[in-house]
């Protein structure tokens, strides 16, 4: 859903570049569209695609993470394409002619399918048997084997696996030293019953601190009804299963902890949760997705903890009431969040699944059940399936660190190394949804954090933080009120300032339908009828 007041997808071709006759190749369908392509140099006005956070990063990660993700983005994708490195590059389409590179759905690989066309779009319940638990249905799942994803999806789960190695390299080569002293410091102020000599620490005994077993009794509590709900529902998850997340949660926060504290990015577990539990669980797509949701939301949940009590801390609030309001917030929010999308789903009506609606994060978690719970990470990127090179991707992120690090230690020491930080250049925002950010969030960050902070250091102190809440506030706004008016088929009018006689998106290409080539591409091949039917004569 294109949630903005305004809302432009500009590529670089559709104004810079015009081609033969304006016939829409695939170099400008690919580079340039931000809807089915990679969106070279697109941008929009649209607030929720930008939010506040790129005024408040430090501008220096943010030119880090974005130099990753246009390099992988508008480098790496479309030549990976071009060289049609996982197959069906040319049955892979938005419309039987446009090439698709930034989709999350499946596609049929089997040329022999009897039920899908190769290269058409798989919806993962075709696979599923409803009568057990929506675990793998082998024999239609064998109908349409192997699936494909499109390029830009599958790299973004290969920036997924660098992501994740690379967290824990970095983080140990860089500050392992300092983790280790840190630790032993810690175990050392609770035994001798000593907080750090902080000036901020001294300030805040003056409010009674959150109690220990506070937090273990609703650990216990909430433990418990987790492996009641994973035993006894039909996830069906072992009991051990959540044993095993608060594992990977534990070993995790300090890794993605420190990056969050030093970049401000936030990294996930996502992708690794459903990796581990996957090769664990192989065909069991709940049992699968249950584990991912619990790993991924303990580890935010913890680390938004952490933030909110270091903020506390500064600001001088009372440890209890940060507990308490995100306790709150988070029972508030699961209560929410549930209720509005049950009645998204049965009372968008046909919304759903349009260009301008797209549900992304329900339509990625919905597929990636099929990819990592039902298939299972064992048949789609295990030794001999069509994406087994992206396992090097563990290897390429682990070592990748050692690069500036061992360039600070042997060649020159300086502070720019730590710049190159290797899991923000790996953490994409990937495929899915209008690729129209990059410009964007690098604009807002460079107008904020050096115009405004160099310039007006004390408006941007005074109103900055303010300003980028107000206008976070009023992108959730405009998206309360586009949905209602959505779900009830209410409009208004709008006003096409570029070229009013032609569709508003499609004005790059005259006399071109976007579904569509023209007559004279079709008669320059020696056909006479368009893919939609239209007879072509020649003049």
């Amino acid at each position: 859903m294109d949630s903005g007041v305004f809302h432009a997808g500009v590529g670089v071709n559709s104004n810079g570049v015009p081609n033969k006759a304006g016939v829409m190749t695939s170099f400008n369908a690919v580079a340039s569209s931000a809807n089915i392509g990679v969106g070279v140099l697109a941008t929009t006005f649209d607030w929720a695609y930008v939010t506040s956070t790129y005024v408040t990063y430090p501008f220096w990660a943010t030119c880090v993470n974005l130099f990753g993700t246009a390099f992988i983005q508008w480098i790496i994708v479309p030549v990976l394409w071009a060289n049609d490195e996982w197959g069906l590059k040319n049955d892979i389409t938005y419309d039987g002619v446009n090439p698709l590179l930034n989709s999350v759905r499946l596609f049929n690989g089997n040329p022999n399918s009897t039920t899908h066309g190769l290269g058409k779009r798989v919806v993962p319940s075709f696979f599923y048997n409803a009568s057990d638990n929506y675990n793998l249905n082998l024999t239609a799942y064998n109908d349409v084997a192997p699936i494909h994803l499109t390029t830009f999806f599958a790299v973004t789960y290969g920036t997924s696996f660098l992501t994740i190695t690379a967290a824990i390299s970095h983080v140990s080569i860089w500050y392992g030293k300092d983790i280790y002293r840190q630790t032993l410091n810690a175990f050392r102020q609770v035994r001798d019953e000593v907080d750090a000599q902080d000036v901020h620490v001294k300030l805040m005994e003056a409010y009674p601190d959150s109690l220990d077993w506070v937090y273990l009794a609703f650990l216990g509590v909430t433990t418990i009804l987790a492996i009641a709900v994973s035993v006894w529902t039909p996830f069906n998850m072992p009991w051990w299963g959540i044993f095993f997340n608060l594992f990977l949660v534990a070993i995790f926060i300090l890794p993605m902890g420190i990056i969050q504290a030093v970049a401000g990015f936030p990294l996930y577990l996502n992708v690794l949760t459903e990796f581990l539990i996957g090769l664990m669980l192989p065909g069991q797509t709940l049992a699968v997705m249950a584990f991912k949701s619990w790993g991924t939301n303990n580890l935010i949940q913890a680390l938004y903890l952490v933030s909110d009590l270091k903020l506390g801390q500064y600001l001088h609030i009372a440890p209890y009431a940060m507990v308490s309001v995100q306790f709150i917030g988070t029972f508030i929010n699961a209560i929410v969040s549930v209720v509005v999308a049950y009645y998204l789903m049965y009372n968008a009506g046909n919304l759903l699944g349009t260009d301008q609606w797209q549900y992304l994060g329900y339509l990625t978690f919905y597929n990636a059940g099929g990819i990592w719970g039902a298939i299972g990470p064992q048949r789609f990127f295990g030794v001999g399936s069509i994406y087994e090179k992206m396992l090097w991707c563990f290897l390429v992120g682990a070592i990748s660190p050692l690069i500036p690090w061992l360039g600070n230690k042997f060649l020159v020491k300086s502070k720019y190394w730590h710049y190159i930080n290797f899991p923000l250049i790996y953490s994409i925002y990937g495929a899915g949804g209008y690729q129209v950010t990059i410009v964007t969030q690098f604009v807002i960050a460079y107008v904020g954090q050096v115009y405004i902070f160099g310039h007006h250091r004390e408006w941007y102190q005074k109103y900055m933080y303010v300003v980028g809440t107000a206008f976070d506030s009023s992108s959730a706004i405009t998206i309360l009120i586009i949905s209602i008016l959505g779900i009830y088929n209410l409009s208004f009018p709008y006003h096409n300032v570029f070229n009013p006689a032609t569709d508003i998106d499609y004005y790059c290409w005259p006399d071109y339908g976007y579904l569509d080539f023209g007559c004279e591409y079709y008669l320059e091949n020696g056909q006479n009828t368009t893919s939609t039917g239209v007879l072509c004569v020649q003049a």
